[in-house]
C-alpha cells in the first residue's frame, strides 16, 4: 500500500530525481516524486509524493514541510486518482485481451454485445443510457 503527499512550490531548477534522492535520505519510505508533464504544458511546481509507510506520512503531515535545496516547502495529503483498469471491449474490471471472455465488443451505452461496434456507434445506440453493470440509468461515463 501506498500514501500521496504533495509538495507545493517545487523549483523547477532541480530534478525530479536529485529532490527524490534528497528526501529518501531522511524518510527512506519516499518511494517515488514526479511532476505531472506533458507535451504541450512545462512541468508544474506541484510535485506528488509517495509514501509506503503510514508511519512516515504520518509524520512529514505533523511537520507541514520538507527541506528541498535548503528552502522550506509545505507538504500536504494528496488524494490521487484511482486507477482501475476497464477493458474497452467489454467494460469489466482488471483484465486484458487475453483474458476477455466475450468473442464480440460492448456497447458502452446500453451494454449489447454487437458484431462491428464501429458500425454501432456510427449509426448511433438508439437506446436509453444506462449503466451496464447496476442497469440505473445513468452510462459508464457519468
Amino acid at each position: 500500500m501506498q500514501f500521496s503527499l504533495l509538495i507545493c512550490n517545487v523549483t523547477l531548477d532541480i530534478q525530479d530525481n536529485e529532490i527524490l534522492n534528497d528526501l529518501q535520505n531522511d524518510f527512506p519510505d519516499i518511494i517515488n516524486l514526479r511532476r505531472s508533464t506533458d507535451k504541450n504544458n512545462p512541468p508544474t511546481t506541484m510535485a506528488p509524493l509517495e509514501v509506503k509507510s503510514i508511519k512516515t506520512m504520518g509524520d512529514l503531515l505533523k511537520r507541514k514541510h520538507v527541506i528541498i535545496n535548503s528552502t522550506r516547502q509545505a507538504v500536504s495529503e494528496y488524494f490521487a486518482p484511482a486507477k482501475v483498469l476497464v477493458y474497452s471491449k467489454c467494460f469489466e474490471f482488471e483484465h486484458f485481451r487475453s483474458t476477455c471472455k466475450y468473442e464480440k465488443d460492448k456497447c458502452r451505452i446500453w451494454g449489447l454485445e454487437v458484431d462491428d461496434i464501429k458500425k454501432h456507434r456510427e449509426e448511433g445506440c438508439d437506446k436509453q443510457p444506462h449503466c451496464i453493470r447496476c442497469n440505473n440509468n445513468h452510462d459508464l461515463s457519468a
